[in-house]
């Protein structure tokens, strides 16, 4: 599966951001990694600093809207 695009709210030094990440042709394996696994040379963690603890509230995957919750779930149990 490929996701299109991420909608992201997160809190970075006492701050609310909310960025909207292009994700063209990202296959969602290399995307569960990041969540699972962020190192610096990832790019969810390293140009957005975005790490799986950081994420709030709403993420939108291949035009799904879904919560965090969800969101793992869906990597956990998405069919490659």
């Amino acid at each position: 599966m490929k996701v299109k695009r991420i909608i992201s709210k997160y809190h970075f030094n006492s701050e609310s951001r909310i960025e909207e990440i292009i994700l063209p042709e990202l296959d969602i394996r290399w995307l569960s990694s990041c969540f699972k696994h962020p190192t610096s040379d990832s790019l969810l963690y390293n140009s957005y600093r975005i790490g799986p603890n950081e994420y709030k509230k709403m993420i939108e995957v291949l035009d799904i809207k879904l919560d965090l919750e969800n969101f793992e779930y869906f990597l956990e149990s998405a069919s490659y």
